[in-house]
């Protein structure tokens, strides 16, 4: 569960007083939420696959990373290698699947040179993902060589926990 406690700021109010005093504006700490925005520590998430278990024309589904129960994780960016060669569908433990039109949209896997950026110069998740505490970020995977592949993911992102 995303970090849901009140914003130190505005103690949940999601407005506070102008530097003058005289009139009321959003809250600039949690953007007029009210919600606590925490504290966010960069993370990174890195998962192997080798190719003896992604051999030829394979397809791997629910393969995934399950994330850390001390705090909610916040997916920003997205690198792999090899950039060619595989397609892949991104999903989330409670079975929906990311796509363009939106959660649940397609269910189509998209080529790896359509997503996969480089560690210089990761794609970028927007709007961010968070996935709860002890959450799973899921993929399906799909070899379309015919010679296994060794493949490493980055999830980019940080941590996230609540403001002391």
């Amino acid at each position: 569960m995303p970090v849901q406690n009140a914003c130190p700021a505005c103690q949940g109010q999601k407005n506070v007083a102008t530097p003058d005093g005289k009139m009321w504006q959003a809250c600039p700490t949690c953007g007029g939420s009210g919600k606590d925005p925490g504290s966010e520590i960069p993370f990174d998430y890195v998962f192997d696959v080798a190719a003896a278990v992604f051999g030829a024309n394979t397809v791997l589904t629910s393969v995934g990373v399950t994330t850390l129960g001390e705090a909610d994780f916040v997916w920003k960016g997205f690198a792999a290698t090899p950039a060619t060669g595989w397609r892949v569908r991104f999903g989330f433990g409670g079975g929906g699947y990311m796509s363009s039109g939106g959660q649940g949209s397609t269910n189509d896997r998209v080529l790896a040179e359509l997503i996969a950026g480089t560690g210089q110069w990761p794609v970028p998740i927007w709007p961010h993902v968070v996935v709860p505490r002890g959450g799973k970020l899921l993929f399906d995977l799909e070899n379309l060589t015919n010679a296994g592949i060794t493949l490493q993911f980055r999830f980019i992102g940080a941590l996230l926990y609540p403001s002391a």
